[in-house]
């Protein structure tokens, strides 16, 4: 799904790629929704040896309505022709990345990794927890993307949905910009500055 949306020179190994032996063993799982920005077409699709297949084939027809002709064929088209929107589309996830990883760094309590690939970056909020802000206890990952939604209209993902508990961490993403602002990540960082100003109206009510 994100093998196009790969980092700092960084490709992709399928593991049916070293031999035919372990080739023979592999389902591959994929679709269009990622790496062409097809996400409402909901095609995807499975590589895998031709008897599995067809039993694969079989169940899903009895099972489920398939996709429709449209769909299909602009899933063709995007699967095998010119790769260079998707690359291009790629750089400019790179220069998002890198500008919201170093913003959200550069914020006093929360920190991230920075990812090699797709386009999310999960924020460790776990110095935040019991602090306020305008009389917003912060207990967890859901109180932090509620006050975020609530105060400044930034929406997050909150960590709990990925069921993790013992370090709450706080999901966003870089892939949305605003078409209206010609400098790529722009948006990015007028959102950002605005949790970097407000960190100092944080740290005072703590």
């Amino acid at each position: 799904i994100y093998e196009k949306l790969l980092y700092d020179g960084r490709q992709h190994l399928s593991i049916a790629q070293p031999g035919e032996q372990i080739k023979a063993q592999t389902f591959i799982v994929n679709g269009v929704s990622k790496a062409y920005a097809m996400t409402g077409w909901r095609i995807g699709y499975c590589a895998a040896p031709r008897q599995e297949i067809a039993a694969m084939s079989a169940f899903q027809s009895q099972a489920t309505s398939n996709a429709n002709a449209m769909a299909q064929h602009a899933a063709a088209v995007a699967l095998d022709g010119d790769q260079t929107c998707v690359e291009e589309m790629r750089q400019q996830f790179e220069i998002r990345r890198n500008v919201m990883v170093d913003r959200i760094n550069g914020i006093d309590g929360i920190s991230c990794l920075k990812p090699e690939g797709a386009f999310y970056v999960m924020m460790n909020i776990r110095n935040l927890l019991g602090r306020t802000y305008h009389g917003r206890l912060i207990e967890d990952s859901m109180d932090f993307a509620e006050m975020l939604l609530a105060e400044k209209h930034v929406a997050v993902v909150p960590g709990i949905a990925f069921e993790v508990r013992l370090l709450p961490p706080v999901l966003c993403d870089f892939h949305r910009q605003d078409q209206r602002r010609s400098r790529p990540g722009r948006s990015l960082h007028r959102r950002t500055e605005i949790t970097v100003r407000d960190q100092e109206k944080t740290n005072a009510e703590v």
